[in-house]
């Protein structure tokens, strides 16, 4: 199913479900643990990689769904990169209009600071 181009007329759908999105791949800093308020104030930086969508997303969660819990009209989306994207040339990628293939998440804990994440099974470079 592809998103980010025709908006949000439709809800996308949790894993195992695959989504494509498209957007502009940004880095941002959050502060994280112990309290998650505020860098200057001792928090530990976390850094994530988070795509701007070109249109929002709406996605809903199935009633028997315990994890996930639906999710309208969103912009943004932390990128969950799994071991094998480390070495990708992400620099490269920074900024510029990217598709992503992988399954949605909604946020779960204090170290997600999007309501969705998508854990990426492919990124590349959007044309």
């Amino acid at each position: 199913m592809r998103s980010g181009q025709a908006g949000a007329a439709h809800y996308l759908s949790y894993a195992p479900a695959r989504v494509e999105l498209i957007g502009s791949l940004r880095e941002h800093t959050f502060p994280g643990p112990p309290e998650f308020k505020s860098i200057s104030g001792g928090d530990t930086p976390e850094r994530q990689w988070i795509l701007h969508l070109e249109r929002p997303i709406s996605v809903r969660a199935a009633s028997s769904d315990e994890l996930n819990y639906t999710v309208e009209n969103a912009r943004e989306v932390t990128l969950v990169v799994l071991s094998r994207y480390e070495h990708l040339p992400w620099k490269e990628l920074l900024n510029k209009r990217v598709r992503v293939t992988g399954t949605l998440r909604s946020a779960f804990n204090a170290h997600h600071h999007t309501d969705l994440s998508l854990i990426a099974e492919s990124i590349q470079r959007a044309p």
